[in-house]
């Protein structure tokens, strides 16, 4: 069998765990700065409509994600992304979530 004489780099496992580490530490901060954020509390609400609004596909394998028209025991009205079945004037559990680089909250209902 032929040994290899010489290697490109002289560790090449640091080499490749650093660049797993640095793959790593990138989705995360895509996923807590774009996608979901970090988890701010909870707040309760009322369901006054129901609406779906289409995403994603060009005609193919189009999702509807289901919102809620939500009234807050303040009377102010936010709009939630429901990921479980909402329905008419159901008293939700509302988790608000924070992106790292917003100062948009975003409302999710999950049952939970």
């Amino acid at each position: 069998m032929r040994k290899i004489k010489h290697m490109r780099y002289k560790y090449p496992l640091l080499i490749l765990g650093l660049f797993c580490f640095l793959l790593v530490f990138f989705v995360l901060i895509f996923q807590y700065s774009v996608v979901t954020g970090t988890k701010v509390g909870t707040i309760e609400g009322k369901v006054y409509s129901i609406s779906q609004k289409p995403f994603g596909g060009h005609g193919i394998r189009i999702r509807k994600a289901s919102f809620a028209r939500v009234k807050l025991a303040t009377g102010e009205f936010i709009q939630v992304r429901c990921a479980e079945y909402c329905r008419l004037g159901q008293d939700l559990v509302i988790t608000v979530y924070k992106p790292f680089f917003s100062e948009q909250l975003r409302y999710v209902y999950d049952r939970t």
